[in-house]
């Protein structure tokens, strides 16, 4: 009987097993690991097949597929076939691609899909800023990437090229990170060892300068990207790393309108590296010299300045500059040594960072009517550093108007004036803040037990700086930038047909610093002076363009513009002066930081003319 009942229940094992390959032909049964159980073992997934096309019928290469609600996904190859892994017939997929419209569709029980996408005539029809006019999506045959500045909004930054990373194809972007340093933008990567940053047509004026900060984001109707040479070439060799065009909000026609945004973030320090405390760090010097002794064959005895000699160290409670031999006590201490208590682990990235806060406030005032169009704008924009005392601020101000003359003139102006300023915490040697707070000795504490900066002077300690030390001294350095950015133009309807278009822009940079190199009596390596390091530089730069635009069309099928025009471009008319001085007397009173208050020795100027 009970071998009866084992035949029954595997016959019915093989019926049921039967029915599911005829129900769902394309299921694909998984392997089982044997870390899992049977029920998960047991789990199927459905492997559909299919192909994209576009509204002709053929193939959609790199359409883009995911399945709704999860995170898989997969494109179509050059021929729009597909092949992909889903859930189960009630699963969805969405497929997308540049255009088109977006659709859903079910999987059910196909075996082989076939879905065709529609034109996106509304998104074809869009107007895109290219060269010196505009063109349709639709009219588009080189690489341009329009870019959604609503998304952009999204991302809280002191300028538009950090909201642009990952949000643009081809494009990459790069930051140092601290507050107000220069943010780095790369089209279809680096061509060249000289300067690979692109050029940027703001309002028509094209410059080289790539100091994203003095642009603030708020003022960003639109941005589009140029990325090969038949979309940039009008604009001739300074093209050769891609162009960025971006275009400035105006008013709209209705009732002035006024609006104020705000936001306020805080960022917090990421986790960091996990480190040795002392103990451990120490033990591992111990085991390194005794590793070293055996290597040599030598019975060398590991011995260290502050946790003498022996076979396994001994902790001091001070630690002792300028020791030849220890442990140490109290009763060592001496007033004119920096004694410091030994510090069982000092976390020095953790002791440099902080929550850093960031704000941003913009007041806006638009309108248009038949005679005018204008927007003023004001915004403040304050953003502290995870590392202490680090910061950027930034205060601007702008002003679009254009006027109608007449019914075929225009005049107009776009002008924005910047000004800001930060600590200069975008030192990227080895030797700033951050590299120290992973290289510093655990076992030496922030402060020695006077309550000054503790430091390396003790022996053994290696030559690293106290990383909180370096950016308390530095907390005073400035470094200011004021840029005045803009055009005018006028625009005339010569004919019905042709546009004639004059345009006068200039770029004008104004910038100094100051910075202290205070004393660092804790430091292995101090040099025993102080130094005073100061700059200015300025630049201009000017545009002057005249344009002849000719349109006509024939019919709904022939489009004819036809552009013709002169472009006057003078760059690197500035000037720049840097000096340096040693031997201040009151290094922390900043009304004394002049290069004339420097003491009579190592005086360095140096100078420097820009043609």
């Amino acid at each position: 009987m009970e071998s009866l009942k084992k035949m029954v229940n595997i016959l019915q094992d093989i019926i049921d097993q039967t029915k599911v390959e005829k129900m769902v032909p394309q299921l694909t049964r998984l392997p089982a690991p044997e870390n899992i159980s049977r029920e998960k073992s047991e789990r199927l997934l459905l492997n559909v097949r299919g192909k994209v096309m576009d509204e002709k019928g053929e193939g959609l290469p790199g359409v883009s597929i995911l399945i709704k609600g999860a995170q898989q996904g997969t494109t179509t190859d050059i021929s729009g076939n597909f092949q992909i892994e889903v859930p189960d017939e009630q699963s969805v997929l969405v497929f997308s691609f540049v255009g088109y419209l977006s659709k859903e569709q079910q999987v059910g029980n196909q075996t082989d899909m076939r879905v065709k996408l529609e034109v996106d005539s509304k998104s074809l029809e869009e107007v895109v800023v290219v060269g010196y006019g505009v063109q349709k999506k639709s009219d588009l045959t080189g690489a341009v990437t329009v870019v959604d500045v609503d998304q952009l909004k999204k991302t809280a930054a002191s300028n538009f090229g950090q909201q642009l990373q990952g949000k643009a194809a081809g494009v990459t972007v790069g930051s140092q990170g601290a507050p107000g340093t220069p943010t780095m933008i790369r089209i279809r990567g680096i061509g060249s060892v000289n300067n690979n940053g692109p050029l940027y047509v703001i309002d028509g004026v094209s410059t080289r300068n790539q100091d994203l900060n003095s642009i603030n984001p708020n003022d960003i109707e639109s941005i589009q990207i140029l990325k090969d040479a038949s979309s940039a070439s009008i604009y001739g060799a300074q093209a050769s790393n891609g162009v960025i065009i971006v275009t400035t909000k105006k008013g709209k026609v209705g009732t002035p309108k006024i609006s104020y945004d705000t936001y306020f973030s805080v960022t917090t320090p990421a986790s960091f590296y996990d480190m040795l405390d002392s103990k451990d760090r120490v033990d591992l010097m111990w085991k390194s010299k005794q590793n070293a002794a055996a290597i040599r064959g030598t019975s060398t005895i590991p011995s260290h300045p502050q946790f003498g000699s022996g076979s396994s160290p001994v902790f001091p409670q001070y630690i002792i500059p300028q020791a030849s031999s220890g442990p140490f006590t109290a009763a060592d201490w001496r007033e004119n040594n920096r004694i410091t208590q030994f510090s069982d682990g000092t976390n020095w990235y953790k002791e440099s960072t902080q929550n850093a806060p960031t704000q941003s406030h913009q007041l806006t005032l638009s309108g248009a009517n038949e005679s005018v169009n204008y927007l003023f704008g004001l915004n403040y924009y304050d953003q502290k550093g995870i590392f202490s005392h680090s910061y950027y601020k930034r205060y601007s101000a702008r002003i679009n108007t254009e006027f109608n003359v007449s019914k075929k003139i225009r005049v107009g102006e776009n002008l924005t004036v910047t000004f800001s300023n930060n600590n200069r915490f975008d030192d990227q040697s080895e030797g700033n803040a951050l590299s120290w707070a992973y290289r510093m000795v655990p076992w030496v504490p922030v402060y020695d037990i006077s309550g000054r900066f503790a430091g390396t002077k003790a022996n053994g300690s290696g030559n690293g700086q106290n990383p909180v030390a370096i950016l308390e001294r530095n907390k005073d350095n400035r470094n200011e930038n004021l840029r005045l950015f803009g055009n005018i133009y006028l625009e005339a309807d010569i004919l019905s047909n042709l546009k004639f278009r004059t345009n006068f822009g200039i770029d004008h940079n104004n910038s100094g610093y100051y910075s202290m190199k205070k004393l660092d009596p804790e430091f292995s390596e101090t040099q025993n002076r102080n130094q005073l390091s100061e700059g200015m530089s300025k630049n201009l730069r000017y545009v002057w363009s005249n344009t002849l635009n000719f349109s006509k069309s024939i019919g709904e099928a022939h489009h004819f513009n036809i552009l013709v025009g002169s472009e006057f471009i003078r760059d690197g008319v500035g000037r720049s002066l840097n000096g340096s001085r040693y031997g201040y007397l009151f290094e922390n009173n900043t009304n004394t930081w002049t290069l004339s208050n420097g003491g009579a020795k190592d005086l360095t100027n140096t100078c420097l003319l820009l043609l």
